[in-house]
């Protein structure tokens, strides 16, 4: 959520789809190395721009986002190799942010 911007077009403004979610899947190995353990990289990791905190953020949007779990969890178990260490930070991120899943 470090990333904000808006489309637009006739209808006005409306939020972008997300988008460069790096930070949030530890992509920098400079300063979460693959030897870190994840829940203590994802400790370290602070929001932008609100808030240092993810959960304070979404809060603050108060969306009607929601993610289909199976879906979700599909696509991890199919690319679990591809995705690496993205796999175990995306089944952590599904614990802590529950609400999101439906």
């Amino acid at each position: 959520m470090n990333n904000i911007a808006f489309i637009h077009g006739n209808s006005g403004y409306q939020l972008c789809p997300y988008f460069d979610h790096g930070l949030s899947l530890l992509s920098d190995t400079a300063d979460y190395p693959l030897s870190m353990p994840i829940d203590v990289a994802l400790r370290s990791v602070k929001a932008k721009p609100f808030s240092k905190d993810f959960s304070k953020q979404a809060r603050a949007l108060d969306t009607t986002l929601r993610f289909n779990r199976y879906s979700v969890l599909q696509f991890i178990e199919q690319n679990d190799k591809e995705l690496g260490r993205v796999s175990k930070v995306l089944r952590s991120q599904m614990l802590k942010y529950e609400y999101l899943f439906v």
